[in-house]
């Protein structure tokens, strides 16, 4: 096989990698302040450490207000909108979606 017809097939790996990321975090202009919290809501991806107290908890067991669970990525499979059943384990990928302030806030309390 040609060395041009490979590297072209890595870089549109690449490509769809990096298009797939997109869709879980978008642009991250603006204020980051927080006296002056963005208006625009936001995706965030956070990933469960095992020392996380969402590990071993039921998703609607959370407490995160003023934000939704958009996703759930487990072993590099996306599921939109899981259900609350859900037992989040340790390297789930939480994809929250919320004001930006909001979105900290949910942070901070999945990664205690």
């Amino acid at each position: 096989m040609p060395l041009t017809r490979v590297l072209r097939r890595i870089q549109r790996q690449r490509v769809d990698r990096y298009r797939l990321l997109g869709e879980f975090i978008r642009g991250e202009g603006g204020v980051d302040d927080d006296t002056q919290p963005r208006a625009a809501e936001r995706l965030h991806p956070v990933l469960l450490p095992p020392r996380s107290s969402a590990v071993g908890r039921l998703l609607k067991e959370l407490s995160v207000p003023g934000v939704s669970v958009a996703a759930l990525v487990r072993d590099g499979r996306r599921r939109a909108d899981p259900p609350g059943d859900e037992l989040l384990e340790a390297g789930d990928v939480l994809v929250l979606f919320g004001a930006d302030l909001d979105v900290r806030n949910a942070e901070q309390r999945l990664l205690e």
